[in-house]
């Protein structure tokens, strides 16, 4: 029987060769599913014999490219180089399961302005002609966005739509002319100059100085209002608010410049890339590539995914902002440099401006992993934060009351940001001398902790309950507001809602909002309810948790600290030494000496107390 897997690489181990190169494994119908490469070939076949020693997720995935493994090849290199630059090659050329290839076999619009033509125009092109002298910028990943975005520029630019040769054959303006989104050239050649004006102001949009351009308007609009023209000042006026709506639209607290950024985002079943571009100043497009099949860490994940995103059509930009540093930087920066025809730069920011274009790219890769929340988890949160009347909605956390017949109170507080459980923004409340089952004063003992705490200001707090937790909620932030932070902004705008479990399980949660008699009406399958339920559920077990530990621990400490000379030190051997208090109770002194390793006199005062004591 021939050998495959692990058994066939570690049969042809002798025969690899001690140089650099590429090696290809294939499957059973001779398809090449990895190509990898390396700077001893023999060594780094070597590791496929040694898959135990692989980290957890890494060697899960390699261990199932493995099984597959029916033949080997390798290719001899010079050098190290040739040996990237031929991995790549194949890896474009094949595609292998389980390599990281992230070619993208879509077109994607670009914007186009006819510079050449006499009276230039402003559309949208699949297929970029670079020879054709016109001004292109793009890709642009959200089609729709794209259109949007268009549909806005005409607005603040009145360049003409239609194609030469609808512009010639046309004799009188269109309804462009009377909705004020064209300057009309077809009906008055004589523009000119005012058209040219118009078509600098959009090249100067594009390139970053869209304030420049608002500010031209502006003293236009001025001017001309002095000189009494004051139809021509208002259109001025409509195109300067449409550019200060697109220019907000395409706003992000971005640093200025050409720069990629790599997020790579990994956690026990997945890994995904983000990967956010910028173009002179603007962020242009952000994508997300799942990465979980590839039988790589991270670091070759990274060097692969670098290699095969960018080519002679898509050259990188002269700065690359990176999660982590790829295998190989040093030649993967020379083979980028070689596609740029100019220098590369690897960094990873640690502050500042490039940081947070970094962290748009990992807050990408984390978001699209929210699977119960829909395909979209961004519009999941846009649309609940409409739904509920907020600005914004990114920090949200539950407060969950629990307690036993009236003892152990506690209170949980859990965070989640932009979707996700924030485990280190998570807090738990002891809520001591609360009257047995009082849950209002409960929630406002509670409430008013979490609001005198230094931590930052959730967009929403949900609170377990009805009309009556969320009233207490209410209560405690107004009281927090008259006496103690008049002043805060952040504590003004804090929303609080409820939500309630409905008791027969037929219908959705209900939702209570101030002000509001009756809950909101959402959906029963609704996404936005399933994170709020989501979020409540996982206040519900920490504070459940919580308060199991609280009575595991008050039943050890009512015996035990009791005892007089039972330190904490010799209590915690004798809970390690006697797990079952019953165990401990039947033993006599020496035992428990021996087995605790104590003294024989507090053997002995422990094993006194507890026959006297629990007789």
């Amino acid at each position: 029987m021939p050998l495959t897997g692990s058994a066939l690489i570690a049969s042809l181990l002798p025969q690899a060769p001690l140089q650099p190169g590429v090696y290809m494994m294939k499957n059973s119908n001779d398809q090449i599913i990895y190509v990898g490469k390396a700077k001893i070939l023999r060594k780094r076949l070597a590791n496929y014999a040694r898959i135990d020693e692989f980290p957890g997720y890494y060697r899960q995935k390699v261990q199932a490219m493995v099984a597959k493994i029916n033949g080997l090849e390798w290719v001899i290199t010079s050098n190290e180089k040739e040996a990237l630059i031929l991995e790549s090659n194949l890896i474009k050329l094949h595609r292998p399961r389980y390599n990281v290839d992230l070619r993208d076999d879509k077109t994607y619009p670009f914007f186009r302005l006819s510079v050449r033509d006499e009276f230039p125009r402003l559309h949208l092109v699949r297929r970029p002609d670079r020879k054709d002298g016109a001004r292109y910028w793009g890709p642009l990943e959200n089609v729709s966005a794209a259109r949007r975005t268009l549909d806005l520029l005409h607005k603040s630019f009145p360049l003409r739509r239609c194609s030469n040769r609808q512009m010639l054959n046309r004799s009188r303006p269109c309804l462009d002319y009377e909705m004020k989104r064209c300057l009309a050239p077809c009906a008055n050649p004589a523009l000119g100059e005012a058209y040219r004006r118009l078509v600098s102001q959009t090249e100067a949009f594009f390139a970053g100085q869209g304030g420049r351009v608002v500010k031209e308007l502006e003293a236009s609009m001025i001017s001309a209002a002095a000189r009494e023209e004051f139809e021509l000042a208002a259109g001025l006026r409509d195109r300067m608010l449409a550019l200060q709506r697109t220019l907000e639209n395409q706003q992000a607290d971005t640093p200025e410049g050409d720069m990629d950024a790599w997020g790579l985002y990994q956690d026990s079943t997945s890994l995904r890339l983000g990967i956010a571009r910028m173009r002179s100043g603007q962020m242009i497009s952000s994508q997300i590539q799942d990465l979980s099949r590839a039988a790589l860490d991270d670091a070759q994940a990274l060097a692969q995914g670098l290699l095969t995103f960018y080519h002679d059509n898509n050259p990188p930009p002269p700065l690359l902002l990176l999660s982590q540093m790829p295998e190989d930087m040093g030649l993967i920066s020379e083979y980028l440099a070689v596609l740029r025809q100019g220098g590369v730069e690897l960094r990873i920011p640690q502050r500042g401006d490039k940081r947070k274009f970094l962290d748009i790219a990992l807050k990408n890769a984390a978001l699209a992993g929210m699977n119960d929340f829909g395909e979209n988890p961004e519009k999941v949160l846009e649309n609940l934060s409409r739904r509920l009347g907020l600005a914004d909605l990114n920090r949200m956390e539950c407060m969950d009351i629990s307690h036993l017949g009236g003892a152990f109170t506690v209170a949980s507080v859990v965070c989640f940001v932009a979707g996700r459980p924030l485990k280190s923004e998570y807090r738990r409340y002891q809520l001591k001398d609360i009257p047995p089952g009082d849950d209002y004063s409960a929630i406002n003992r509670a409430f008013t902790r979490r609001l005198n705490s230094n931590r930052p200001w959730p967009d929403l707090m949900v609170v377990d309950g009805g009309k009556g937790q969320l009233a207490m909620a209410e209560a405690a932030l107004k009281n927090f507001q008259e006496n103690i932070d008049k002043n805060s902004v952040s504590a003004n705008r804090l929303k609080i809602i409820a939500l309630a479990k409905d008791r027969e399980e037929k219908e959705s949660d209900k939702v209570y909002v101030p002000g509001r008699k009756n809950p909101l009406n959402f959906p029963l399958r609704d996404r936005g309810l399933a994170l709020l339920m989501a979020l409540r559920d996982e206040a519900h077990r920490v504070a459940i948790g919580y308060q199991r530990l609280l009575k595991k621990k008050s039943l050890t400490r009512s015996i035990l600290d009791e005892i007089a000379g039972l330190g904490p030190k010799n209590k915690k051997k004798l809970n390690a030494a006697f797990p079952s208090f019953t165990d401990l109770k039947a033993s006599g002194a020496e035992e428990i000496s021996r087995r605790a390793g104590i003294s024989q006199a507090l053997a002995r005062e422990i094993a006194d107390f507890l026959k006297k004591g629990m007789s």
